[in-house]
C-alpha cells in the first residue's frame, strides 16, 4: 500500500546511581492513506549495567485498531503484549522478543543479534533477525532470517 508511518513517543527514564534504570512511556504508531491501522501502547522498561555488560528488559501492552488473525484466518482480536530481554556487551547485543495475547499467533517471537557503534556523531547498527512462528510470514515453516542496517542521529531538546 501507499502511505506514511509517523510515530509519536513520550516517556521518562529514571537512572539510579548504581547503574540501574526504570522507565515508562507511551507510543502511538499512526498511518496515512489507510496504509495500516494505528497501534497505541504503554511501554515499561528496566535494566542494569555491570561494567561492559548490560541487561535490558521491556514489557509493552497495546491495542491495534485492526484485528490480528491466526493461521486459519480466524480473527483473534486487537490487543497485544510484547516482552523482550536484551543482553549487551561492548556494542554487541542479543535480544529475544515475544508477542502475546491476540498477536501471539500472528507475530510469534524472534532473536536479534547485532552490533551498535558511534561514528562521526552518527549511531550505526547492523543486525540479523530470526523470526519464529510468525503467521504473517508466507512460507511453510513460518521462520525467516533477515538483516538490516540502521543509521541514526539524535540531539537534546531540553
Amino acid at each position: 500500500g501507499s502511505g506514511v508511518e509517523y510515530d509519536l513517543y513520550a516517556g521518562y527514564v529514571y537512572e539510579f546511581e548504581n547503574g540501574m534504570y526504570l522507565g515508562a512511556g507511551y507510543t502511538s504508531y499512526q498511518y496515512s492513506d489507510n496504509f495500516d491501522d494505528e497501534y497505541n501502547e504503554i511501554n515499561l522498561y528496566a535494566g542494569t549495567t555491570f561494567g561492559d555488560v548490560s541487561l535490558d528488559l521491556e514489557y509493552t501492552t497495546g491495542e491495534y485498531n485492526g484485528e490480528f488473525s491466526d493461521d486459519d484466518g480466524m480473527v483473534e482480536g486487537d490487543e497485544y503484549d510484547f516482552m523482550a530481554a536484551t543482553l549487551g556487551y561492548n556494542g554487541a547485543y542479543l535480544t529475544y522478543g515475544d508477542f502475546g495475547d491476540d498477536a501471539d499467533d500472528a507475530l510469534g517471537s524472534y532473536f536479534e543479534l547485532g552490533y551498535t557503534m558511534e561514528l562521526g556523531g552518527l549511531e550505526l547498527t547492523g543486525a540479523v533477525v530470526h523470526t519464529m512462528d510468525s503467521q504473517i510470514i508466507d512460507n511453510d515453516n513460518n521462520n525467516e532470517t533477515e538483516a538490516y542496517v540502521s543509521i541514526s542521529w539524535g540531539f537534546d531538546v531540553i
